[in-house]
C-alpha cells in the first residue's frame, strides 16, 4: 500500500481508494493455533475413513445414503480405534500436547495421551466462517453402556450457544432463497442436503440462544422450524417460535 502510494505521488497520479484505510481483522494467534490443529486432525478422520480400517465407517454412511459428495461437503470421517496413534500424528504435525487437549479430543489411555473419538465415525462441526470448532462422533457398534454420540466439550473454539451446525453453509443460501429452515439434527441437514436445499441448520440438541436467535434474525430471511414429532421437539419448537418472536 505504502509502495503504490510512493509511486502514486511521484508521478502526480491521485486515486480516492489510496486514501482509504483497508480493515485487517485481528489475528487471534491462540485461535489459529487450534484451528490448524483441528484442520490437521479433520483431514486425518477423512483419510482414515478410506482406509481398509474405515471401512465400518464407510458403509455406515453409505447406509444412510450419504454418498461422496456430501461425505466431502460435510467433511465426514472416520477416528481410528488405537487413538494414542491420532495424537502422535498430531505431535508429529508439530502440535503441541497442549493444543491437542485444548481442542477437547484427549483422554488418557494408560497414562498416555489418546483420541476421546477412537472408533467412531466423525461428524465435524464448523464456525459461521467453516473453520472446525468441534466434533460429534457416533459408535458404530453397541459397546456396553457407551454413548451413542460424544460430543466436544466447551473450548476456546466450541462454544455451544454460538455454532448453529450448517450456518457457514447456509447463511449465503439463505439469503438467496429468502428462508432457512432449523432443524434437529445434523442427519436433518443432511436430508435437504441431498434434495437440493442448502438453507438449514441444526440446533443439535441445545436451546436456542440469545446468538443463535441473532445468527437467524441478521440473515433477514422467513424462518421455518421443523423439530422431531415427538414431545420433547415438540415442545422444544413451541419455545423456539416463542424465543423468535
Amino acid at each position: 500500500g505504502h509502495c503504490l502510494k510512493a509511486v502514486a505521488e511521484i508521478s502526480n497520479f491521485d486515486d480516492p481508494r489510496l486514501h482509504q484505510y483497508k480493515t485487517v481483522k485481528k489475528v487471534d494467534e491462540r485461535k489459529e493455533t487450534l484451528f490448524k490443529c483441528t484442520k490437521d486432525l479433520t483431514t486425518y478422520y477423512q483419510y482414515a475413513l478410506n482406509t481398509p480400517e474405515g471401512k465400518e465407517g464407510l458403509d455406515y454412511f453409505e447406509s444412510r445414503n450419504l454418498d461422496r459428495e456430501l461425505r466431502e461437503k460435510y467433511l465426514l470421517g472416520y477416528a481410528f480405534k488405537d487413538g494414542v496413534q491420532t495424537c502422535k500424528f498430531l505431535q508429529a504435525k508439530n502440535h503441541s500436547l497442549k493444543t491437542i487437549e485444548d481442542i477437547g479430543i484427549t483422554t488418557i489411555s494408560n497414562g498416555t495421551p489418546s483420541d476421546r473419538n477412537h472408533g467412531r465415525v466423525i461428524f465435524p462441526i464448523c464456525d459461521s466462517d467453516g473453520r472446525v470448532v468441534g466434533y460429534s462422533a457416533r459408535r458404530l457398534k453397541k459397546d456396553g453402556d457407551e454413548a451413542k454420540y460424544i460430543n466436544s466439550p466447551e473450548t476456546e473454539l466450541f462454544h455451544k450457544s454460538s455454532i448453529l451446525y450448517n450456518y457457514h453453509i447456509a447463511k449465503e443460501k439463505a439469503r438467496l432463497a429468502g428462508y432457512i429452515y432449523v432443524l434437529e439434527g445434523f442427519m436433518d441437514v443432511f436430508a435437504l442436503a441431498r434434495i437440493g436445499i442448502d438453507p438449514s441448520v441444526a440446533i443439535m440438541g441445545t436451546s436456542l440462544s440469545q446468538e443463535h436467535v441473532q445468527m437467524l434474525r441478521s440473515l433477514n430471511v422467513e424462518i421455518s422450524v421443523g423439530l422431531d414429532g415427538d414431545l420433547p421437539g415438540q415442545t422444544a419448537m413451541m419455545k423456539i417460535v416463542k424465543t423468535l418472536n
